[in-house]
């Protein structure tokens, strides 16, 4: 036999040998990833809890980012995030050229002066930061309970006035008077801009920032807000 022959001989049973040990190497290759993979899904509830408390962490840097503060943050009564508010009022509804107008009216001894006044407002209604703003999740339940103060007027700039003014025969108006009615009128456009629709509304407005800033973070989750102690309407995120 040639050694050309002997060497063409040997050839086949050392492929064969390179080949197992080939296959043997990629089954372990597998097996092993099979076994990390189970691993894995067995860590999931773990992974979760975790994933909650980085979710309350992500939520703190959105706000901060949008809104300039960041309100106080617990997961399953455990606080993650302290309320940081560099700023003191948070405003979600601003009003422009609310007209009113105010009558004002003064007898003596029979004779009658009176003052209208009417007028309008820039008007930026919102929530006072220095009070409770707080966000409390619980894993267990799915719930997200954002506490608030109630809303109110955070400023009113006063834009345009106008004044007509009508003495008595022996009773005349004096600056005394005038002031008294600026202040009522101020006083009195106050009282219709607390009225429920407007507090509704600038609930609604900081409502749908919140929604949609924690429907990003929290997946399945109830959302609460309580203004005051008291529940709003129940919504689920999606």
């Amino acid at each position: 036999m040639s050694v050309f022959n002997k060497i063409k001989s040997y050839k086949t049973p050392i492929t064969m040998i390179l080949i197992v040990f080939f296959l043997y190497i990629v089954l372990q290759f597998i097996s092993k990833n099979i076994e990390k993979n189970i691993n894995k899904v067995q860590e999931i509830p773990a992974n979760t809890i975790l994933s909650v408390y980085d979710s309350a962490k992500y939520i703190a840097k959105d706000i901060s980012s949008y809104l300039n503060f960041t309100p106080k943050i617990s997961v399953d009564k455990v606080t993650v995030i302290n309320k940081d508010t560099p700023i003191l009022e948070l405003s979600t509804l601003e009003l422009r050229d609310v007209k009113h107008n105010y009558n004002w009216t003064n007898k003596w001894l029979g004779s009658e002066k009176t003052i209208e006044m009417n007028g309008s407002f820039d008007v930026k209604m919102g929530f006072d930061l220095n009070k409770e703003f707080t966000i409390d999740i619980d894993d267990n339940k799915k719930v997200a309970l954002i506490t608030v103060s109630e809303p109110k007027i955070l400023s009113i700039e006063l834009k345009k006035t106008n004044i007509d003014s009508q003495n008595g025969l022996i009773n005349k108006i004096n600056d005394d008077n005038r002031n008294e009615v600026i202040n009522n009128f101020i006083s009195s456009a106050r009282r219709d801009l607390n009225k429920t629709v407007y507090l509704e509304k600038t609930k609604k407005n900081l409502q749908n920032v919140f929604d949609k800033m924690l429907i990003k973070r929290l997946d399945d989750f109830e959302i609460k807000y309580s203004y005051s102690n008291q529940l709003s309407e129940v919504k689920k995120i999606r």
